[in-house]
C-alpha cells in the first residue's frame, strides 16, 4: 500500500542534449494535456545543464514545478473524494 504514480517521461534515457530537449517537450506537452506529468532523470551533466536552462522558463508559462508529494496528496484526495457519495445524493 505504498502510494505511487507512474512516470511519463524519462528525460535522459539518451543523454544527448537533443534527446533531453525532445523528452522535455514531451513532458511539457503531457502536462498541458493531462494536468500533470512526472519525469525522472539522472544527475548527468547534460541533464543538469538542460534543467538549469529550462526550469526558469516554467515561471513564465502555464506549467508549474511541484513536488511528487504534492501530486500524491492531490491524487489521494481525488481518489478519496471519488469513492464518497456527494452530500447532495440520496
Amino acid at each position: 500500500e505504498v502510494p505511487a504514480l507512474p512516470r511519463h517521461v524519462f528525460l535522459d534515457a539518451d543523454p544527448a542534449p537533443e534527446a533531453i530537449e525532445r523528452e522535455w517537450h514531451r513532458l511539457i506537452g503531457r502536462a498541458r494535456e493531462h494536468g500533470f506529468a512526472i519525469a525522472i532523470g539522472h544527475p548527468h551533466d547534460a541533464t543538469l545543464d538542460w534543467l538549469e536552462a529550462a526550469l526558469p522558463a516554467l515561471d513564465r508559462g502555464e506549467v508549474q514545478l511541484v513536488t511528487l508529494a504534492s501530486l500524491l496528496a492531490a491524487e489521494s484526495g481525488q481518489f478519496a473524494a471519488a469513492g464518497k457519495p456527494s452530500r447532495h445524493e440520496p
